[in-house]
């Protein structure tokens, strides 16, 4: 328990600290954390026009929804510093609600399957132990993480909707419907992509009834679950409508997410390609790559139907990578789950080579931003070779995590001697 006040100590007085220097605007303005999706200054300059009386969508600097507006309203009537500790307790209280989602996971479905299978006995020493603490590593890992402290720093919308997705996952897990389809229709129509968290959702409250009542029927537990979701969700946009007196809100939203007008660099991978696009391809390549971000749904939820636990984490990898205005916000989030596998560490390979990965990139893309915009002695190539690089690691760590979740699977129902065409096959653990 002292490990973990010092982390919440730490991670407070990193962010705090940082909020009192510079940093703090310099990391409003930097591309990789502020988006023209979770831009506070954006969101200070909407509601700057709504105070005017003139609409926040009317030009080219709002994008966001109008509870975002609200917020910053409620927000407005404090001053600087309670401003900021909302921004630092939101980020806390995201840490923690995360800590017991993963203890949750561990418990009921790490644990579970564990119970259920029947596994060789050569295999016993990759079986979790009941004393494994996860809740704590994960805490660390977001209160600690660079990129979870810069985001907050830079005072971004994502640290609310990391929140939000957050208690979503929470609830899911325990198996609360109501809560979860609120928190879940919350994230979905503040950004659209975590609509499709809905089918781990299913799986987990429909796991939980399961366990209570045996003989609990499916299709009721899948309808009410989704109406859970769908109606907050439909409730949030008559709301919406009637706080801007119009729906053009929608397309200044979700319709500004889907069409990728704001070409701004990001850490993405749309806006290199659609600078470059001719326009009479741009709706093509626009729905090829959006439908990256939904296309893996179906398969993965199929494969891997009895462990949503996985799916949440690689659901989440995926929006990160494959939206259309990521920041770094959004890895930190997920990167903090990461402890959750903590079992699957020794069959991952790509280990090195992502942490290379990731500490190589977060170096060079200022160091490439600046060459390029201040310098005049680089071009986008330069920086777009980074956020590719970046992508790519990103794309390694998943599959490191799926193939690693199948090895040790294997493992533990054919042992780690087995041999394929006369050579050893097993695992050597240290």
């Amino acid at each position: 328990m002292a490990r973990i006040g010092w982390i919440f100590v730490a991670g407070f007085l990193a962010r705090f600290c940082l909020f009192l220097t510079n940093f703090h605007k310099i990391f409003q303005k930097r591309v990789e954390i502020s988006t023209p999706l979770n831009s506070w200054l954006r969101v200070q300059e909407g509601l700057f026009l709504k105070g005017k009386q003139i609409s926040p969508y009317a030009g080219d600097t709002y994008h966001e929804t109008p509870f975002t507006l609200v917020l910053a309203e409620c927000l407005g009537g404090l001053p600087e510093m309670g401003v900021i500790l909302v921004f630092i307790l939101s980020d806390i209280l995201t840490a923690i609600i995360l800590a017991l989602a993963v203890e949750e996971a561990r418990s009921f479905y790490l644990m579970r399957s564990q119970k259920e299978s029947k596994y060789v006995a050569e295999a016993k020493q990759l079986e979790i132990k009941d004393d494994e603490n996860y809740g704590q590593y994960v805490i660390m890992s977001y209160l600690l993480n660079p990129f979870c402290v810069m985001n907050c720093v830079g005072q971004t919308t994502t640290v609310f909707g990391n929140l939000t997705s957050a208690v979503a996952i929470y609830s899911m897990l325990k198996g609360f419907r109501w809560t979860c389809g609120l928190s879940l229709a919350l994230a979905a129509y503040q950004s659209l992509y975590p609509v499709s968290m809905i089918f781990p959702a299913v799986i987990c409250i429909y796991d939980k009834e399961k366990q209570k009542q045996n003989d609990k029927c499916w299709i009721f537990s899948v309808a009410k679950t989704v109406l859970a979701f769908l109606v907050p969700l439909v409730g949030f946009f008559f709301i919406s409508r009637n706080i801007s007196n119009d729906w053009d809100f929608l397309d200044r939203t979700y319709g500004f997410i889907l069409n990728v007008r704001d070409l701004k660099p990001n850490i993405g991978l749309f806006w290199y390609f659609f600078t470059e696009m001719f326009e009479h391809f741009h709706l093509l390549f626009i729905c090829t790559f959006q439908i990256n971000a939904f296309i893996y749904v179906i398969p993965l939820t199929i494969r891997f139907f009895d462990e949503p636990s996985l799916l949440i984490y690689t659901f989440h990898v995926l929006l990160a990578i494959f939206k259309s205005y990521p920041s770094i916000g959004d890895v930190g989030f997920y990167l903090a789950l990461l402890p959750m596998w903590k079992h699957l560490f020794p069959f991952m390979q790509q280990k090195f080579l992502v942490g290379c990965f990731f500490i190589a990139t977060a170096v060079l893309a200022p160091i490439q931003w600046y060459l390029w915009i201040y310098s005049g002695s680089a071009n986008a190539n330069f920086y777009f070779g980074v956020t590719i690089a970046f992508g790519t690691a990103q794309i390694f760590l998943l599959t490191d995590v799926l193939l690693s979740f199948l090895k040790r699977e294997y493992y533990l129902k054919h042992g780690m001697s087995k041999e394929i065409d006369g050579k050893p096959a097993g695992l050597h653990l240290r």
